[in-house]
């Protein structure tokens, strides 16, 4: 019995190491599945930093031309409010200018206008002048005379002439 004992011994450790080597053979394949699906998962996630590097180095270079062409359009607005700067500049002075000669060119128009009416009313004055004093000169000869003659007409018939 002894020998039947040990050999049901034999066979129960025999049964025991099986389960044991079937339990480390479902680990040992859960450990594989589990690799693999590690394994798997790293490709995946090579392959999506792979993916998200081309993005990044697109989204990059689309962010360094998009900066380009703001640095482009910012240097045209500049230029252009330059050239718009100096283009009103340039009316301006322009306008100033022509004002400056039409206004002086007023002035002398004025100028003229005033010295042709003074120029003509002086004459008229003038005139005027010398018809009156033309009228005096007649009526100061006219007083004269008739002075001379009452004067000539006492002489004539007074107390002093007697010869």
């Amino acid at each position: 019995m002894r020998e039947l004992d040990k050999l049901d011994k034999a066979i129960d450790e025999l049964d025991t190491q099986a389960n044991q080597i079937k339990e480390f053979s479902r680990i040992y394949k859960a450990m594989a599945d589990l690799r693999k699906s590690i394994e798997s998962s790293d490709t995946s996630l090579k392959e999506i930093t792979g993916s998200l590097n081309l993005l990044s180095t697109d989204i990059e270079q689309q962010l360094q031309s998009f900066s380009s062409k703001v640095n482009e359009v910012y240097q045209d607005q500049k230029n252009f409010f330059k050239e718009l700067d100096s283009s009103l500049s340039t009316r301006l002075e322009k306008q100033k200018s022509d004002l400056q000669l039409e206004i002086r060119n007023e002035i002398t128009q004025l100028e003229r206008t005033m010295e042709n009416f003074l120029e003509s009313r002086l004459r008229t004055i003038n005139d005027q002048h010398k018809k009156r004093h033309r009228s005096l000169v007649v009526i100061l000869i006219f007083v004269l005379l008739i002075s001379l003659l009452t004067v000539i007409g006492i002489i004539l018939q007074g107390p002093y002439l007697s010869y």
